[in-house]
């Protein structure tokens, strides 16, 4: 039988890019997860003519990126779940998942937590991560949003606000303790 450490509570925080808030949320994560998860993202781009789709397994850019973190490289897998795992209707996502160490570590120390897919330098074709501790996600984020989905057990939430990140759970969703913040 699997040990619960104990019960993980939703919150939902709001961060302005590249913050101090945002870097103290992005040590926390690293120095707690042990798994991140990549959603790979394609797009068109329009110019120069002709149009192509870049971000695919194809794109030579794409699969440096990939070649460049190999050793983390864990699993990919596709699914119709996004953010923190969501189902969309018929929609299909392809995660990739990484241990969170050497390489992996130290490209997300220097993109952050909102990486734009179309950054050559880091993690070009990927958005939304999302990190998990022994196979439970942790947090997922949306990268155009800013926004994170933190899921905390009390003694995690209470070291994050020793860090300087405010945590409290102030708005009741549909059952869910969720908060939102912009601290």
């Amino acid at each position: 039988m699997k040990k619960v450490e104990s019960v993980r509570r939703e919150y939902i925080v709001t961060l302005k890019y590249r913050s101090s808030k945002a870097d103290v949320l992005l040590n926390f994560l690293i120095a707690h997860s042990d798994t991140l998860r990549l959603t790979r993202s394609t797009w068109w781009q329009l110019w120069p003519l002709p149009w192509k789709k870049v971000g695919t397994e194809k794109d030579p850019i794409f699969r440096r990126q990939l070649e460049f973190v190999s050793k983390e490289f864990i699993r990919k897998e596709v699914t119709n779940k996004k953010y923190n795992d969501i189902p969309q209707g018929n929609a299909r996502y392809e995660h990739y998942y990484f241990k969170l160490q050497g390489k992996v570590k130290e490209v997300l120390s220097a993109a952050g937590l909102f990486m734009n897919n179309y950054d050559e330098e880091f993690f070009f074709g990927f958005e939304h991560p999302a990190f998990y501790k022994k196979g439970e996600m942790i947090a997922a984020f949306m990268s155009y949003t800013y926004t994170a989905i933190l899921l905390l057990t009390e003694k995690e939430r209470e070291e994050l606000e020793r860090l300087g990140l405010q945590v409290a759970s102030t708005i009741l969703l549909e059952g869910t303790d969720s908060c939102l913040i912009a601290q």
